[in-house]
C-alpha cells in the first residue's frame, strides 16, 4: 500500500520536467515575472495588481517572511491536493540548489532582458515605476530560468513578495495567459484558500485550467490505499 503511494508520488515528480516542456513547446522566446517599484518598495507585477483598489477578489494574508508564505500554501496542498504539494515542494528545492540535473532544470543567474510578456489590461498605480524583468522561462527543450539576483535578493527582505514571484514562476509552465495567471497566484496568497475545502480547491483550480499533476484530493488516495490494501498480500 505505502509502496504504491510513493510510486505515484514519484512518477509525479519524474514527469513534472516532461509536462512543463510540453506547455511552452512552441514558445522559446520565454516567459517571465515582473517586478515593479511602488513608493520605493520593489514588490511583485502580480501583487501591485490584485491588491489594487479596483481588484480586490481576495483577503490576502500578509507575512513579513516570504518562506513561511510559501510554507503555508505548500502545506494546505499537501493536506488538500498532495500530487499538487508534491509539484511546489520539488520547484521550491530546485530554485534552493539552482539546478536538478536529473529533471534537465536550471536557474541562470545574469541581466535579465525584458520579454514584455506582462498582459496588462489596466495602468498601474501612480506611486508605481514601469514592470522589470526579474526572471525569464524558457522551457524548451530544456527549462532555464534566468534570474536578476540583484532583485530577487532586494524581493526576499520584503515581506511575502518573493513568495509571490517564486508561486507564478511554478505556475508559469502550466498557465499560458498571464493575466489568468496572476489572479490564480492571488488565490492562492489568500486566506480563501486556507479556509477551503479540498473539494472547493479542487473545483476553483479546475476552473482555473490549471492541471499539472493529478488532482486527487487527499481523501481520494487515502480510500486508493485502502481499495489497494485489501488486496496486499500479507
Amino acid at each position: 500500500m505505502k509502496n504504491s503511494y510513493l510510486l505515484k508520488i514519484a512518477t509525479i515528480a519524474l514527469t513534472l520536467t516532461t509536462l512543463s516542456h510540453a506547455a511552452h513547446a512552441s514558445n522559446e522566446r520565454g516567459n517571465g515575472g515582473d517586478v515593479v517599484r511602488c513608493s520605493g518598495k520593489l514588490r511583485t507585477l502580480d501583487s501591485v495588481v490584485l491588491k489594487s483598489e479596483s481588484l480586490q477578489y481576495f483577503n490576502y494574508f500578509e507575512l513579513t517572511n516570504y518562506k513561511d508564505s510559501l510554507r503555508m500554501i505548500q502545506t494546505k496542498l499537501e493536506e488538500t491536493l498532495p500530487y499538487y504539494g508534491v509539484s511546489l515542494r520539488k520547484f521550491l528545492e530546485t530554485y534552493e540548489a539552482k539546478a536538478d540535473l536529473n529533471s534537465s532544470v536550471f536557474w541562470i543567474q545574469g541581466k535579465v532582458l525584458d520579454i514584455k510578456d506582462e498582459n496588462l489590461f489596466i495602468e498601474l498605480p501612480k506611486t508605481c515605476g514601469s514592470p522589470i524583468q526579474a526572471v525569464v522561462l524558457a522551457n524548451h527543450p530544456i527549462t532555464r530560468y534566468y534570474y536578476n539576483k540583484g532583485l530577487l535578493d532586494e524581493l526576499a527582505g520584503n515581506g511575502d513578495e518573493m513568495s509571490w514571484l517564486l508561486i507564478h514562476e511554478w505556475l508559469r509552465p502550466y498557465i499560458k495567459d498571464t493575466d489568468t495567471l496572476r489572479i490564480l497566484n492571488g488565490y492562492f496568497h489568500s486566506n480563501q484558500v486556507l479556509e477551503s475545502t479540498e473539494k472547493e480547491i479542487q473545483m476553483k483550480l479546475k476552473r482555473f485550467r490549471f492541471e499539472c499533476c493529478s488532482r486527487a484530493t487527499a481523501s481520494e488516495v487515502k480510500q486508493d490505499q485502502a481499495e489497494e490494501s485489501r488486496y496486499t498480500p500479507v
